[in-house]
């Protein structure tokens, strides 16, 4: 996994039980964007990591989900993603552009590090230029270090950020990874350790790490010095786990082993939503199923692509795979939250006709591709049964239209080497997987995947109008025209069909009853959600 991991895996299950079809169908006015508010402290909770231990929490090399579902309670971006899609300041004050390749941040005043130690336009200028160094290996050197032509403190608490070329979505970027700051002298002291469980870290968030057993948990403790009071924490303590299997999962959530966890199993929906000991919430999401043609076999051709749309019953994958915690999805672009134009983007989603099968016009489409013998060679992450359940059912809708399709199953290391290694992905044809937007900005799905040179632009996709829009819109400070200029632009990517939408599945939360305040909402991953969660009364 390296910079711009935007296509990941949701809902690793081995072992699992086969959902089966739900009669409680989902829809967007369902969902939620929070939980009740907390009313009072807790001693400790129980969360659950459902895709593993992370790597490092070095926010350099934090993108998959579990490394932020922690990170976002113990480091803090110069900005916050709030749960309603919205921008928060964290530890920046303030910001201003005052040209369209400059952006000027105002450091907070009071901000401390859990050491006592202040923080300081030099930690976050430290903290930025790591990611431009490609040696380093982060995560978001692509596309978004590669965009950071200088970074500079240019005032005593006054950082200036350069960028290569008008670029608004970095600055939504600086609520994530991307933007999160660390203590500099910590980072050298600690060099390669820094992030790990031999190194630990050194931030400013609502909770400090405490301890990290390799294997078995992680452990916060409250921040009692954190300087946004608003925000302080309710529980004195959180314990992470690392269950991925779903089943088992399931079951420790309705036992009460495990008191919450984001991501909750696809296969235990059913289950989870009888729970007499907790509730799972539908929150507001940016995350979609879709189909990745890699340009290559036969998906390299429009007609081909075309006829998979046609022959795919979504409804029906939406009720069986996701046990009607789905809705079709009809365009690549997700219908929100977004932080601004969200009526704008929501008008343009509404208007594209509903998806429908017509496997006879398949067929023709396919005939027109001159009938391809060879087969679309198709892959999903090993241990994910919901992408492998969707995978089968678009292979059995392909036969039926006159189309073969071939599935491997990888591991996930290399499964997520497809997504930044173009020698990963030979001999691939189709890639099944979610996606999710990092941040709730339209255009941010054009930088990693729509614009020539993108790191996630399988098919070297160059529509010329796509670009001069997006160009225009990267450029403009008026955030109705630039959401008008997204959404012409994802007209024209969905009628070039760059990739295949399935379902849009929102946020899938579960939360023991004696817990409330957890945000609902997707944008768990760059907010301190639990420092929200508390007592009920």
């Amino acid at each position: 996994m390296l910079s711009a991991v935007v296509l990941i895996l949701v809902g690793c299950s081995g072992g699992a039980s086969q959902p089966t079809p739900s009669d409680q169908q989902t829809t967007s006015d369902d969902l939620l964007v929070t939980t009740p508010e907390a009313k009072g402290e807790v001693d400790s909770f129980t969360w659950n990591l459902p895709f593993g231990e992370p790597t490092s929490l070095d926010p350099i090399k934090s993108y998959y989900y579990s490394e932020n579902t922690v990170l976002s309670n113990v480091c803090e971006g110069l900005l916050r993603v709030n749960p309603d899609g919205s921008y928060g300041r964290a530890l920046a004050e303030s910001f201003s552009r005052p040209d369209p390749v400059t952006w000027v941040y105002k450091i907070r005043s009071g901000v401390r590090f859990w050491d006592g130690s202040p923080l300081t336009a030099d930690d976050v200028v430290f903290s930025l230029n790591r990611h431009k160094d490609p040696k380093l290996g982060s995560y978001y050197h692509l596309p978004w270090g590669s965009y950071l032509r200088e970074v500079r403190k240019t005032g005593p608490v006054e950082v200036t950020v350069k960028t290569v070329q008008p670029e608004s979505v970095i600055n939504a970027m600086m609520a994530t990874g991307l933007g999160t700051i660390a203590k500099a002298d910590h980072i050298r002291a600690k060099g390669d350790a820094f992030g790990t469980a031999k190194g630990g870290l050194m931030c400013t968030g609502p909770f400090k790490l405490d301890r990290w057993d390799s294997g078995r948990e992680i452990s916060l403790v409250r921040n009692d010095d954190y300087w946004d009071q608003d925000h302080r924490a309710h529980a004195d303590r959180v314990v992470f786990k690392f269950i991925t299997d779903a089943a088992t999962l399931t079951n420790a959530l309705i036992s009460g082993q495990i008191d919450g966890t984001y991501e909750a199993p696809v296969s235990g929906v059913d289950q989870l939503r009888r729970a007499s000991t907790g509730k799972l919430y539908l929150g507001r999401s940016l995350q979609a199923f879709e189909l990745y043609p890699t340009g290559t076999g036969p998906t390299g051709n429009l007609k081909v692509r075309q006829a998979i749309s046609l022959a795919i019953d979504r409804q029906a994958i939406a009720s069986t795979v996701y046990s009607g915690a789905a809705t079709p999805l009809k365009s690549i672009f997700v219908p929100g939250p977004f932080a601004y134009g969200t009526d704008i983007l929501q008008k343009s989603y509404d208007a594209i006709p509903e998806p429908k099968v017509d496997l006879d016009a398949a067929r023709r489409l396919v005939a027109e591709a001159g009938s391809p013998a060879a087969p679309i060679a198709s892959v999903v992450q090993a241990g994910d049964a919901a992408s492998l359940q969707v995978m089968n059912a678009i292979a059995d809708a392909g036969r039926k239209i006159g189309l073969r399709f071939t599935v491997r199953q990888l591991p996930p290391p290399d499964f997520i080497s497809i997504f930044f290694d173009p020698a990963a992905r030979r001999g691939i044809d189709l890639v099944v997987s979610p996606l999710y937007f990092d941040v709730p900005d339209p255009l941010w799905v054009f930088n990693v995947g729509l614009l020539p040179g993108s790191v996630q632009n399988f098919q070297n996709y160059a529509n010329p109008r796509v670009i001069k829009l997006i160009t225009d819109a990267l450029a403009t400070d008026d955030d109705s025209k630039r959401a008008i200029l997204a959404a012409e632009a994802m007209r024209q990517v969905d009628r070039d069909l760059v990739t295949i939408p399935i379902v849009a599945p929102p946020q899938r939360l579960f939360m023991s009853n004696r817990l409330t305040g957890a945000p609902a909402a997707f944008p768990y991953l760059y907010y301190p959600w639990a420092a929200d969660i508390g007592a009920p009364g």
